[in-house]
């Protein structure tokens, strides 16, 4: 019986990289194979999956490369998904001696604020966020997680009970503390990736760190529409259209002071 012949679509960029020592080409040639590859058989995680090609691409290409010019006996493919395997490993392993709390749940300087509304105005969004009713400003502000006043607080404790409001700024300071390590790590992402990009000029990465910018000036809410009816004791078609009104009031108001001024 005649043996099959394992695959190797990715055979030719070592010796076009050995002959070059073109590293931009080389992952520019194996990076779709090698994301596909790391997305289904390491990680479910794509934060994570994109961390690792960064890691390997700054790191591991040409180690790999210098492995395999040892090895050119066996098909290239296939010795890059285990030498991507054992690599994500050590991989894992660095990451979880480097993890630290970046964001003490206690320090509120870096937690969202009013900015993290579109079209914001730093300290006048603010001030204009004070005159909008209570039942449009506290959809809006937990929708964001911006911090709350003592009033909306006693409010909240009134109409819900102590416990359950409790357990809701809990909850929030939770999601907020894990917002910003995301954001942390998508602008080190995207740092990594300016840094590549002016040393290996790559259409796929700028795509990549577009995406990434993109990301990071879109804000993210911390709790969703239906979260906040059910919290409230209303429904999320209620929650909508007042978290639209207060985002309206706002922007008119805003509209309003600059053409007084």
């Amino acid at each position: 019986m005649e043996k099959k012949q394992l695959t190797d679509p990715l055979k030719h960029l070592p010796r076009a990289y050995y002959e070059s020592e073109d590293m931009a080409a080389f992952m520019n040639g194996c990076a779709p194979w090698i994301l596909r590859y790391v997305q289904v058989r390491l990680t479910r995680d794509p934060d994570l999956a994109g961390d690792f090609y960064l890691h390997f691409y700054e790191k591991k290409g040409q180690a790999c490369l210098k492995a395999y010019s040892t090895r050119q006996d066996i098909p290239f493919t296939g010795f890059l998904a285990v030498y991507l395997r054992n690599e994500f490993s050590n991989f894992l392993r660095t990451r979880k001696r480097k993890t630290i709390e970046a964001f003490p749940t206690e320090d509120l300087s870096r937690l969202p604020n009013v900015e993290s509304v579109p079209d914001s105005r730093g300290d006048r969004l603010l001030d204009r966020l004070t005159d909008l009713p209570l039942e449009l400003r506290l959809p809006l502000k937990l929708h964001y997680g911006m911090d709350l006043t003592a009033p909306e607080l006693r409010a909240l404790a009134i109409s819900r009970g102590p416990e359950d409001a409790s357990r809701m700024l809990c909850e929030m300071a939770s999601r907020r503390k894990a917002h910003l390590t995301r954001s942390e790590q998508r602008i080190d992402r995207a740092g990594r990736l300016n840094h590549l990009i002016h040393a290996r000029p790559s259409g796929r990465l700028h795509r990549w760190k577009d995406r990434i910018v993109q990301a990071l000036e879109k804000p993210t809410p911390i709790f969703s529409y239906a979260e906040i009816g059910k919290f409230l004791g209303t429904s999320k078609t209620t929650i909508a259209r007042r978290i639209d009104m207060a985002r309206a009031h706002l922007r008119r108001a805003i509209e309003l002071e600059g053409a007084i001024q």
